[in-house]
């Protein structure tokens, strides 16, 4: 498949490349199986690196990560975004071109941003070592955003393997980068930096490796310059809204430490930010191979009104599995930071419980904003996206600065971060042109899922023991997810991702599934 002689023709003339085949459940569970190990060895990581650094190192590693991550979800302008549309794949290379060229002059801009202001924003950051390191900020840009534009390629040929495969590639990087700078230097902080940005190399630099095996010939005989300036003006309306929408609702959770630190030193920073990367591991094991195959799906299938039932489906199963996890984390999960993490990391327990109603939502609602790109309606999800994040950044500035109770002031903005997604839910399903009725019909599983959950989880802390009670809990948690698991996912749907899961580990895909 890697020339054009290889490919087919597709209706509308142009030459079209043959994909990965399987549904919707069996690609996402690929990737979930991915994800599943990838986090895995992140949560594993997050244990070394707990036992091995002060919560102020990690506060600066996370200060850091929240200024690159601030501008790398750009990407290539959201230019990527539109590599899912076109029926051409021609079209689409060059697409991809375009969002490549508009990254580098991201990270170009970048490299003078930094020589003007890297001394300044270590200062801000807590540690003066830190400005030496802001120099790698371009490229953790590049990196980053040039993995998002490759992953939409992927998306595009249907080749999850591939992107699962990459983030297990990803996170070992991680993983044994911080732990090697972790030897070789003093600083807690500059190590944990290090090790990301080559963790992340390795991921954009597998998935990249296979596009170009599969695709390079192809993509190298697609470039034209016309079909470039065309697509400029074509699919403008993802730079002009697309991104800023993705700066904004990325914003808020990244400005969260920044004012965080205004108002408290770095440990209080580090306790938060341990606390939502632990929330929102699982939350990205399942929430972004949705997104990812969902925007596949709904290019497709959105405009021939197939999409209502199947998307209410979807989130009456993710509303009975994650309800009762939502309940078991506000009884236990400080407990559970103690003991995982040591004894000084028992306060990010707390703000974990507060962030878990964050992260139950976005497992929800995340993968559904593609409904806006493919309707088109990318200007009402950036005056959503202002409105909600600037309210929530605003409450807790204010609570801050009035009470300067960190966890008060933190519990304001996840309230309000749950109200925005609510309404912003309302709204998606209006832009689909789905009905609402469903909504009430989903609000009443959640409110019967949490009821359940919280009776029997509750009984079981009165009568019992602390640790005793949260193991039985955790047992009575896994059973209601076997058995709400079984109840709505279909047999068809489980066996035939299961035989794929399989396939995974066990052999490569044919050249004719590919």
């Amino acid at each position: 498949m890697g020339n054009i002689e290889n490919t087919s023709r597709n209706d509308g003339g142009g030459a079209s490349l043959s994909r990965a085949q399987g549904g919707f459940v069996s690609h996402v569970f690929m990737l979930i199986t991915g994800n599943g190990v990838a986090q895995a060895i992140n949560a594993a990581g997050a244990l070394c690196v707990a036992r091995l650094v002060a919560p102020d190192a990690f506060g600066m590693f996370a200060l850091f990560v929240a200024v690159v991550s601030l501008v790398a979800v750009l990407g290539g302008g959201r230019y990527e975004l539109g590599i899912m549309l076109p029926e051409d794949d021609e079209e689409a290379a060059n697409i991809l071109t375009l969002s490549t060229l508009v990254l580098l002059g991201i990270a170009a801009f970048s490299v003078i941003a930094v020589g003007v202001f890297h001394e300044r924003l270590g200062h801000l950051l807590g540690d003066s070592q830190l400005s030496h390191w802001l120099w790698s900020m371009p490229l953790a840009l590049f990196v980053i955003g040039f993995y998002q534009v490759l992953s939409y390629w992927s998306g595009r040929m249907k080749r999850f393997r591939d992107m699962a495969t990459s983030r297990v590639y990803q996170a070992l990087g991680i993983l044994a980068g911080q732990l090697l700078s972790l030897t070789l230097h003093e600083s807690g902080g500059v190590a944990l930096v290090g090790g990301w940005i080559f963790g992340q190399s390795i991921g954009m630099l597998y998935l990249l490796v296979q596009i170009l095996r599969n695709e390079g010939v192809f993509l190298a005989q697609a470039h034209d310059w016309s079909v470039i300036r065309e697509s400029f003006s074509k699919y403008k309306n993802f730079p002009l809204y697309k991104a800023p929408y993705s700066f904004i609702s990325n914003s808020s959770a990244q400005l969260v430490p920044m004012i965080l630190q205004l108002f408290a030193g770095l440990d209080v920073v580090g306790f938060y930010s341990m606390a939502s990367r632990a929330v929102y591991l699982p939350v990205g094991l399942i929430a972004s191979p949705m997104n990812q195959v969902f925007y596949e799906k709904a290019a497709t299938e959105l405009r021939y009104g197939r999409m209502e039932q199947f998307v209410t489906r979807m989130l009456r199963v993710q509303i009975v599995l994650a309800t009762p996890v939502l309940v078991l984390i506000a009884f236990d999960v400080k407990a559970l930071f103690g003991f995982f993490l040591g004894s000084r990391w028992a306060a990010a327990g707390v703000y974990a419980a507060i962030l878990a109603w964050i992260g139950y939502l976005s497992f929800l609602t995340s993968w559904l904003d593609r409904l806006f790109d493919v309707r088109g309606r990318q200007r009402l999800s950036l005056v959503l996206a202002t409105a909600g994040n600037a309210i929530a950044i605003a409450g807790l500035f204010l609570a801050l600065w009035y009470t300067r109770n960190t966890v008060l002031a933190v519990s304001a903005y996840a309230g309000l971060q749950v109200l925005y997604m609510g309404i912003w839910l309302c709204f998606a399903y209006r832009v689909a042109q789905f009905r609402l009725r469903p909504l009430v019909v989903l609000a009443k599983d959640a409110l019967l899922a949490a009821v359940l959950a919280v009776t029997v989880i509750g009984a079981i802390h009165v009568a019992l023991p602390l640790w005793l009670a949260v193991v039985l809990s955790a047992m009575a948690v896994l059973l209601m997810e076997c058995i709400y698991f079984f109840r709505y996912v279909p047999r068809r749907a489980f066996v035939s991702t299961a035989v794929r899961i399989r396939n995974f580990w066990t052999e490569r895909p044919n050249a004719d599934e590919v």
